[in-house]
């Protein structure tokens, strides 16, 4: 009924531009004429206005009755109502505000946020109803835009290609990358995939060059808890950004695509392969050395980087790919071994590791510093056991890095340690020995000349036993004048005897000598060198006079 009544309220004022004379007088809005209505007082009042009696109270109240029941009509009334209320400010006030918030609700997001604030919505009222802060105004944000809507990367055939698009994805990811793992701050988007087994996978990111500087990060862990595991990003702003093959365990993983600048849109792709031989230590390529060695060829391009021990100087990590293989010896051997590479682009090395999987350390290493496609690890005798012989790279994306690794197997000669020192017979007459230590190895640092410098090259070792004191001279000759020989006496059995003395040929003129007079007893002298890896022939002569 009252709903009516107002209805043909506003007809009669549509048609005739004015109310009806009021009547005095009511007991509900029907006693009143059109325009007016009962007010608390029995008395009939204007909409928006005073009572037909002038009274400004009743004409309060009537306002606030009018405007709550009005809250569902349509703007056009709400403003009629308010344009009618000018005869008292305070109706005016209460009856404007819900005619704003009215109006509110019915504009578009992006007007909206006006709208509210004139009429003195709340913060929660505007932040529900305008477009999320992420977003770039005007652009509808990606179903990626965020961790929870990441878009699924189907890797069953390999390879998988999508468009990753930027445009309108606000910022969502605080993940670091590059020097000091400085954020990436522009616009990102979310890739997911799955893997059931242990796989390669590599990621490659192409954009618009010159543009914003596009970055790739991976992460683990679930959304609201990611965890970064690798991060590149386009420093030069060409447009291509790559995250190299590594070894991913099963379980889901997190692509980012994220940028620096303005947001530009990309083409994401995304590759999996099968876990090849060598990639890991469980999977080493096993290399048999039980006779003289042999030779191996291969390429790292295509393998992930899964060794971290460092090497030459300050043991500075190798973060490129890395190769597997395995050397098993029934008994000791010397090993040496050769890479030869023309990947001279990227700097290869060579790692031998001892210990089991999981809990190996770092035994001997060399890198191509030169990069003249040379690394060679010296002979070294190597007890019965298993090693791991890891050829590295210091640079991942280098492209093909095809190697040749040969390994060299020799038996252990006579004299090659203190344990195995070889027995001289000394007399008053000269007893001459020959050899080359070049087929020996470097197993003993003693010192020699000032401030005891180490000899560090391959040696050999000699034991003899006097029976009476006796003067012991002892001479080496050499036409190895390349490197600097030397002569140890010590005094005492092995596996540790005393250093006496000793002497080295260093004006290299090729030749050397020790004398000392001894007493009864058991002493060891080492040929020894100052230098590796040359051809160092030479002649010891010793004598003992009593």
């Amino acid at each position: 009924m009252k709903a009516r009544t107002l209805v043909a309220l506003l007809s009669v004022v549509v048609a005739t531009g004015c109310p009806p004379p009021p009547k005095s007088g009511c007991a509900d809005d029907a006693d009143c004429d059109p325009g007016f209505i009962c007010g608390e007082d029995g008395e009939c009042a204007a909409i928006g206005g005073g009572s037909s009696s002038g009274s400004t109270a009743s004409g309060s109240s009537a306002a606030s009755v009018s405007s709550s029941r009005a809250a569902a009509s349509s703007s056009s009334h709400a403003q009629s109502a308010s344009a009618s209320s000018a005869a008292d400010s305070s109706s005016a006030a209460s009856a404007s505000t819900a005619s704003s918030m009215s109006t509110a609700s019915s504009l578009p997001a992006a007007s909206s946020s006006a709208a509210a604030t004139s009429a003195g919505a709340t913060s929660q009222f505007v932040s529900s109803s305008l477009a999320p802060p992420s977003s770039s105004a005007g652009v509808t944000p990606p179903a990626n835009d965020a961790c929870p809507g990441a878009t699924v990367v189907d890797l069953s055939s390999g390879t998988a290609v999508l468009p990753a698009a930027l445009a309108g994805a606000g910022q969502d990811s605080s993940l670091g990358c590059e020097s000091g793992h400085a954020p990436l701050d522009g616009a990102d988007v979310f890739f997911t995939f799955t893997l059931t087994e242990a796989r390669l996978v590599d990621v490659s990111l192409v954009g618009p060059a010159g543009s914003a500087e596009l970055g790739l990060v991976l992460a683990d862990g679930a959304c609201g808890s990611l965890e970064l595991a690798a991060c590149t990003t386009d420093l030069a702003h060409s447009g291509t950004t790559t995250l190299s093959p590594r070894l991913l365990a099963a379980g889901t993983w997190w692509i980012i695509v994220d940028a620096r600048g303005a947001a530009a849109d990309a083409t994401l792709t995304v590759h999996s392969a099968v876990v090849p031989s060598g990639e890991t230590c469980g999977t080493a390529l096993p290399l048999d050395v039980t006779h003289k060695g042999g030779t191996v060829e291969g390429d790292l391009n295509g393998h992930s980087d899964d060794v971290a021990l460092g090497c030459e100087s300050g043991h500075q990590a190798p973060w490129g790919p890395d190769l597997y293989f395995e050397i098993t010896l029934s008994e000791r051997r010397v090993l040496s071994f050769s890479l030869v590479t023309t990947a001279t682009a990227s700097e290869l090395g060579l790692i031998m590791l001892n210990g089991a999987c999981g809990s190996q350390s770092l035994a001997r290493c060399s890198t191509d510093l030169a990069r003249d496609g040379l690394v060679s690890l010296e002979p070294v005798i190597y007890p019965a056991g298993t090693y791991r012989v890891v050829v590295d790279s210091r640079y991942a994306g280098a492209g093909a890095m095809p190697f040749t690794l040969t390994v060299d197997s020799t038996p252990v000669p006579d004299g090659a340690t203190c344990a195995g020192a070889v027995a001289l017979s000394v007399s008053a007459s000269a007893t001459t020995m020959t050899g080359d230590l070049a087929l020996h190895t470097a197993d003993a640092s003693p010192g020699c000349e000032s401030a005891q410098e180490a000899l560090w090259g391959p040696e050999i070792f000699y034991t003899f036993t006097l029976d009476q004191a006796a003067t012991v001279t002892a001479t080496l000759d050499t036409t190895a004048t390349a490197s600097e020989l030397g002569l140890v006496l010590s005094q005492g059995a092995c596996p540790g005897p005393s250093l006496l003395t000793c002497a080295t040929d260093w004006q290299r003129d090729g030749s050397t000598s020790v004398s000392r007079a001894l007493s009864v007893g058991t002493y060891v002298l080492s040929v020894d060198s100052r230098f590796r890896g040359v051809s160092m022939p030479y002649t010891l002569s010793v004598q003992a006079v009593p």
